[in-house]
């Protein structure tokens, strides 16, 4: 079988099929080296930690002798189907907006596309805005936009560097994960003006409309770095699933899509799709997982089944 993108969900589909006794599984990467998404977020000020996430991983394929890790290799449709591989397993991650789509109005953003406006991809492949004002606007609530700050800031100690977000907070997510306070205090220390409960709703060549409310700013912007939805890399997985002719004719039974290449989604939920479909494809998974299954048997369970189905459709 065949596990095509070796980030986190893709590392550890094919180290949990190896251990549920697949004999030949083949790890194929595009990139040069394992870790996809983590492997960069990995390599954003204070977030260096996160590469146990990769590091832990690369160690355990290497003592996997069923599996074989291919990197610096991008696969099309017709190359998957040359390999006949009977399961192929499409875990080709997720990319960052350009056109600024958002929660907030599920449409492009007005000069989203322009030159001087930028994703974290972009960041990460080592481009950067340029100019003395600086905006980050950041609709995903969690680290990126913060890091996103942090690192031209770094970079920039003479630009004036704003984060801008719709939430009340910034990064409320992390809030979650106990990571909000040194967030804050970082950005704090760096003198990044932080703009909570506001939208941009447009982008000028040195400028950016806000919106709080119903009141309207201009503030000035020569680079824009948008930090706003990511969006599934599935064309592969389309283009095989869209074909079922030819994936019988080339003898693949099961074709799945794991992690962000399904959706995106948080780190963990990757990683976890790409463990609960190998322990599917292994076979291990006959009685589901613990918190699949309900708690409650026998007896009581049906006596709940009764009382719900007796519920009025008016108080549900």
């Amino acid at each position: 079988m065949i596990v095509i993108g070796a980030g986190v969900a893709g590392m550890e589909c094919a180290i949990t099929l190896a251990n549920a006794g697949m004999r030949q599984v083949v790890l194929v990467e595009g990139g040069t080296t394992v870790g996809g998404h983590v492997a960069r977020i990995a390599q954003l000020p204070g977030l260096g930690e996160w590469r146990r996430l990769v590091a832990y991983r690369d160690r355990q394929l290497a003592q996997l002798d069923a599996v074989e890790v291919v990197v610096s290799t991008t696969l099309g449709s017709g190359d998957v189907l040359d390999r006949k591989a009977e399961v192929v397993v499409v875990a080709t991650g997720a990319y960052w907006s350009q056109d600024g789509v958002s929660h907030l109005t599920h449409e492009p953003l007005d000069g989203a596309r322009a030159g001087h406006v930028l994703t974290p991809d972009a960041l990460a492949e080592g481009r950067r805005p340029e100019g003395d004002n600086l905006l980050v606007y950041d609709c995903e609530g969690y680290f990126m936009g913060a890091a996103m700050a942090e690192l031209l800031a770094v970079e920039r100690p003479d630009a004036r560097i704003r984060l801008v977000t719709p939430f009340p907070v910034v990064g409320p997510f992390l809030d979650l994960t106990f990571e909000a306070d040194t967030a804050r205090r970082r950005l704090h220390a760096l003198d990044v003006q932080t703009i909570t409960g506001s939208e941009v709703r447009a982008i000028a060549a040195h400028s950016c409309e806000l919106w709080r409310f119903d009141q309207q700013e201009e503030i000035p912007a020569a680079g824009v770095v948008l930090v706003t939805s990511r969006r599934s890399h599935d064309d592969l997985y389309r283009e095989l699933r869209n074909d079922p002719d030819r994936l019988a004719q080339a003898g693949i039974e099961e074709l799945h899509a794991i992690g962000d290449c399904a959706s995106p989604r948080h780190i963990a939920e990757s990683i976890f799709d790409g463990h609960r479909i190998a322990r599917a494809i292994g076979g291990t998974d006959s009685n589901g997982f613990i918190r699949d299954l309900r708690i409650v048997t026998g007896r009581p369970a049906e006596a709940i089944e009764r009382a719900d189905s007796q519920i009025a459709p008016s108080a549900v």
